[in-house]
């Protein structure tokens, strides 16, 4: 796993990359870009925009391919909403520790009344 994440290893998936940065702010001109006088473009949710960012430059990397958040400006398949999903109940799971004392003065509290 580690040979993956070298600097030579890195360097071959820059294409991959620049091409999705290409299609990334090409969208965001089109979507969002100066449309008045003024200068300036309507607003937007650069982290649910980062992420389909972030997905598309993912996939390019593994399949070759992207799955096409960033075009079709939401989220394809419902993948990130699953992903999000997924860590917050590995995070639960995995840190059960963290839950003990809001449990322990709850039931303090409750019990205790």
């Amino acid at each position: 796993m580690s040979g993956f994440f070298t600097t030579t290893t890195v360097a071959t998936f820059e294409p991959l990359t620049d091409s999705t940065i290409e299609v990334f702010l090409d969208e965001l001109e089109t979507r969002f870009g100066p449309k008045d006088a003024g200068g300036f473009g309507k607003p937007f949710e650069a982290l649910k925009w980062l992420s389909y960012f972030a997905f598309d430059v993912m996939s390019d990397m593994t399949y070759s391919q992207r799955h096409g958040f960033v075009k079709k400006g939401e989220d394809v398949f419902g993948i990130i909403g699953w992903v999000e999903k997924f860590l917050s109940y590995g995070f639960v799971v995995r840190e059960p520790a963290l839950l003990v004392f809001p449990l322990a003065r709850y039931t303090h509290t409750l019990f205790n009344s």
